[in-house]
């Protein structure tokens, strides 16, 4: 690598460092990526950095990713909406088939095309949803820009839920005790051992988007089965595994897209709010069916922000542990539909009138 390049990278790992920190105090979720794609667009589309990021360090990334999500799925979460199993898995399955309609819906009325307003429009797991949806056939870097707009949306939207809903209707905020800090070593090499013989076996069997869920699937499993095992994995490496996703995807991105993306913007809009009024309305159902109060059920369902969520949770004497549960489920659920979905997109849908429109 010449010295130049190296500048360059610097230049361009500082520059997300830079704009990371702003954006975690806004609680946005994997800030580093946010920020990595951020700032790999800007270098793209300045023409004056030809950067890329290696493969192997993509996929090294993907599968840190995939054992910070598996680990999340633990016997406490399964527990906790074990009551309500049915009421859940049909508010996740309606989540879902939401979602992709508000995708396609928008594909009809932009250029964008069907995988990516698909991918764009899963409510839930932006980070996760952005590692999968290329390799599904969706763009990336346009999946990425309105799963994180859906998530600012939402952000800004919950405390002004919180507000007009929260008082008086949940009862006793109930989380869970907090989780004792492992060694960091130990959390290293936890995360290395899954993340390679997780990405090795789905691999072998031919899992899509293998670098991220068969780590993610595994880390789940040792979560479930042998909890005593779970390191939990180094928040520092978390970061610059999103950094690493985020910049692969920046570094992508073209003046075409950004011009689509700016062309898209109003009906964009109209998908995100029509997906976040859908959610809500899931979670009125998910209320009149468990009994549950509504505002713990609109914060159970709301589509992303979850550091904004549980605050809202606390806030309003909410169930913290079920809300939680049902978020981290729904993120799972959506990351193991989304290959299916790529692959049934691909290959049971015609091409849209007058071929693909990528751009």
């Amino acid at each position: 690598m010449s010295a130049a390049s190296v500048v360059r990278w610097l230049a361009v790992v500082a520059a997300s460092g830079v704009l990371a920190y702003p954006l975690a105090l806004l609680g946005l979720p994997g800030p580093t990526l946010f920020a990595g794609l951020v700032a790999g667009l800007a270098a793209a589309l300045s023409g004056r950095f030809a950067l890329e990021i290696p493969p192997r360090l993509g996929h090294t990334a993907f599968a840190v990713v995939g054992v910070a999500i598996g680990q999340t799925v633990t016997v406490d979460v399964i527990k906790a909406v074990a009551a309500d199993g049915l009421a859940v898995a049909v508010a996740l399955v309606t989540t879902l088939v939401l979602s992709v309609a508000a995708g396609f819906v928008l594909s009809k009325a932009t250029a964008i095309d069907r995988p990516t307003g698909a991918f764009g429009m899963i409510a839930g797991g932006a980070s996760g949803v952005v590692v999968v949806s290329e390799e599904a056939g969706a763009d990336a870097s346009l999946v990425a820009i309105m799963q994180y707009l859906r998530v600012l949306v939402v952000i800004f939207s919950i405390p002004l839920v919180t507000g007009l809903v929260a008082a008086g209707t949940a009862g006793g905020a109930r989380a869970g005790p907090p989780v004792a800090a492992s060694h960091v070593l130990e959390g290293l090499l936890f995360c290395a051992v899954v993340a390679g013989v997780g990405a090795g076996v789905a691999a072998l069997v031919g899992l899509q988007s293998s670098a991220l869920l068969g780590p993610m699937l595994l880390a789940a499993a040792v979560a479930i089965l042998w909890p005593g095992l779970v390191r939990p994995t180094p928040v520092l490496l978390q970061d610059v595994a999103f950094l690493v996703v985020g910049l692969q995807v920046g570094l992508r991105f073209s003046l075409a897209r950004l011009r689509l993306a700016a062309r898209s913007l109003p009906a964009i809009m109209v998908a995100i709010l029509a997906v976040m009024g859908g959610c809500a309305a899931i979670g009125a159902g998910m209320a009149w069916w468990t009994g549950r109060p509504f505002f713990e059920c609109y914060l159970a369902t709301t589509p992303g922000g979850l550091n904004a969520v549980l605050a809202a949770a606390i806030q309003g004497d909410a169930d913290v542990a079920y809300v939680t549960s049902v978020q981290v489920l729904r993120l799972f659920v959506m990351l193991l539909a989304a290959p299916v979905l790529g692959w049934w997109l691909k290959r049971r849908l015609p091409p849209p009138r007058g071929g693909p429109r990528r751009a």
